[in-house]
């Protein structure tokens, strides 16, 4: 475990909103699953593999869904008992780009599913400076 000082230590509000926000960033994305590319350096060539934005994506909402795991409330609980159920069943057809597909689909449910938590708990409260929102008053 690594020990921080106290000025560098992050808030716990600070980690899921840094969660949600890798998230937001990955989602910006088209998604795709991964593949190699050739890579030339001079008269070399090498490939080199570019990730799965879907699986990417899919491990973050888990993630974020992890780290919110002791703030879920009764009904959390249960859309996050229904998505493990559905994505074990998923997982058990086997894999390949359509058992992606279906658990991207599943995981952008669990984050709209997030987000309603973290609106009943008014975690996301107050308010928020936006640059340039003046200059549409």
């Amino acid at each position: 475990m690594a020990f921080v000082a106290k000025e560098e230590a992050k808030s716990f509000r600070s980690i899921v909103l840094d969660a949600l926000e890798s998230i937001l960033v990955i989602s910006r994305t088209e998604f795709r699953g991964g593949f190699y590319n050739i890579v030339y350096q001079g008269t070399t060539a090498h490939k080199q593999y570019v990730p799965s934005s879907i699986k990417c994506y899919s491990q973050a909402v888990e993630h974020f869904a992890a780290i919110l795991i002791p703030s879920f409330d009764k009904e959390m609980r249960k859309e996050y008992e229904g998505y493990t159920n559905e994505k074990d069943d998923i997982e058990k057809e086997g894999e390949g780009a359509e058992t992606d597909k279906k658990i991207l689909k599943l995981n952008k449910l669990l984050f709209i599913a997030l987000n309603e938590l973290l609106s009943r708990k008014k975690y996301l409260g107050g308010t928020a400076k936006i640059e340039g929102a003046d200059e549409f008053n």
